[in-house]
Parts: structure tokens; sequence; C-alpha cells
């Protein structure tokens, strides 16, 4: 059923995804419901084939889906004009999330939790875990990713709501922008701060199934081979659970979440080879960046002695 207006919007953002994402707009189509949804998708200028295999499935499906291709890329800017547009057009009740790489597998995925959000009101999201698809192995791995928690404090400590999974309420949304202005914060990453605050007003519900692949790539936002971006990217994670602790009161957990930080593995990987090591200092040097925790890393590197002893603990 696809008639009126949406209940549901299915957001999918694209870049450079002609592998695959034909397998994440199938996992869309395939979705039996009973209620109307849209799916939106948006390209931000890719420069492979993905517009031409997204407007191939708009020719099929023009009832289902509304489309957004961009001439100039603006995940470059900075400025989260990705999510003002995307959420901007949504016309769903609830909000469902899928990245161009990743995929659905279950045609009752979205049924299963709208019956679920629709008959209790006072939880705002639902999610579920996910396995993950190794594209370098061509494979599924046996772990999964996501999992239940019992407080918003085990959120702090790690992420358990996987970003294919979920769906939420819209009007949280619109309530996240108003209160937090994550646009000012300057993150890199959108999911996790969201579920931060919905965790935070609204009750979350964890389905203990699984509806959706996580592919895992070489050089992803969340995995790049880069170290000075992985870098970024976990110092941008832990960025979001201070400023959530220092909101919420969760002050006892920083010294936790400060040394979760320093052991993460994304600072381990800094100290696999030379040239990663030889590639972080300049760039350090480059960009100015001053942190406590980089100027951290900048002694270590420095120190000969201390990497070898490092490497020789963490196996690396």
């Amino acid at each position: 059923m696809n008639s009126g207006i949406p209940l549901v919007s299915i957001i999918c953002t694209a870049f450079n995804q002609e592998k695959y994402i034909d397998q994440t707009l199938e996992g869309f189509v395939i979705q039996k419901t009973t209620f109307p949804f849209e799916i939106i998708v948006h390209d931000d200028a890719s420069t492979d084939n993905t517009p031409l295999r997204i407007k191939a499935f708009e020719t099929r499906y023009p009832h289902l889906f509304v489309t957004i291709f961009q001439s100039e890329n603006q995940y470059s800017k900075g400025d989260y004009a990705i999510d003002r547009i995307v959420y901007g057009t949504a016309r769903g009740k609830y909000i469902a999330l899928c990245e161009g790489d990743d995929y659905w597998t279950d045609p009752f995925k979205l049924q299963k939790q709208f019956d679920f959000l629709e008959t209790n009101d006072d939880y705002g999201l639902v999610y579920s875990k996910v396995k993950i698809f190794s594209q370098k192995d061509n494979k599924i791995l046996k772990n999964t990713y996501g999992g239940p928690f019992s407080t918003i404090g085990d959120l702090f400590i790690s992420n358990y709501i996987p970003t294919p999974t979920v769906m939420f309420k819209a009007s949280l949304y619109s309530d996240y922008i108003k209160t937090i202005n994550p646009y000012e914060q300057k993150w890199l990453m959108g999911d996790y701060p969201l579920w931060m605050y919905i965790t935070s007003v609204s009750k979350v519900k964890y389905l203990d199934n699984t509806y959706s692949v996580y592919r895992l790539l070489d050089d992803s936002a969340a995995h790049s081979t880069n170290p000075l971006k992985e870098l970024m990217f976990v110092e941008s994670y832990q960025d979001i659970k201070l400023y959530y602790m220092k909101r919420m009161g969760y002050d006892h957990l920083e010294k936790k979440i400060r040394g979760h930080c320093y052991s993460s593995k994304a600072h381990i990987y800094l100290f696999k080879n030379e040239q990663n090591v030889s590639e972080l200092t300049k760039d350090i040097d480059a960009s100015g960046i001053r942190s406590i925790k980089i100027w951290i890393i900048r002694i270590i590197i420095g120190n000969f002695i201390l990497r070898k002893i490092l490497k020789s603990y963490w196996s690396l």
C-alpha cells in the first residue's frame, strides 16, 4: 500500500556508491506495509553512475521516490546542508534511515517497527542489530553490531544503535534541532548525537531481530585509511559524549569516557607503521591543531621507545 500522505519517510544519502546502491534501493521497494511510505534519496554530486542507478529506480517506482540530485558536493562544505535538505523534505510521522552502501533484508522491517511505535506512544525510537558485511572479504561476518542497553549511561560508553536499523518519531528530530542545535556543534557525525538526545527525552526499544546489513568498507566516514581523519572522527565521537555528559549531569563518567578515548582503536592505529606516524605528524604541524589529546599523541609519536613499547603491548 502506498497511496496518500506517507506515514514513514525513508531517508537515504548517497555518494559514489554505484556498486552498492541497487541493493540498498531494492531493500526499500520490497517493503510490504499497510501504510504509505516515501523514499527520499539524496545524491551528493556523485562522479560515478550512482545518479543513473537512482533514476532507474525512480522511473520504475515513481510513486515511491523523492530524489534530490546535487550539482555541487554539500558534505564537503561542512555546514550540514544535507541534513537540512533531506529532513526538510520528509513528510512522514516516522523516519527510517539507511545509507547508500547498507541495505535491508526483511520486507516487513518498516511494518514491524511502525506497529510497535504506533502502539507504544511513550517510545520515540526503535532499533535492532545488524549483520556486518565485509566488502574486502566479500562475506557476512559472524559477529553482529548493536544490542540492548539498560540506561543512557551505557550509551555514553558505546553506541548500541546501528543507523540502518532505526525508526524514530520525526517530531523528536525537530525538537533535537531546536534544543541542541547540532549544526553549531561541528560534530562529524549526525546519528549518534541524535540517539543521545532521543534517549534522554523518550523511551527507546531494542527489537531482537536482524533486519539490516551494515557494509564495512576500507574507507568511509567512520572507517578511514587516513590516520588524521580516523583520529578526528574519534575525537568528535568523544566530544559528543562529553557534551551530553555535562548536559545531563553524568560528570562521574568523565574519567571513564576520556580513558576510553585514549585507548581507542583509532588511536592505536596510528602506531601500526612509520608512514602513518609521519603523515600524522605533518598533518598536525600543518593544521595547527592543539587539543590536549592530540598533544598527548604527538608526545607519544616523538618518543621512539614508548612507541615500541605500545606496539609490543597491543601486538600491532
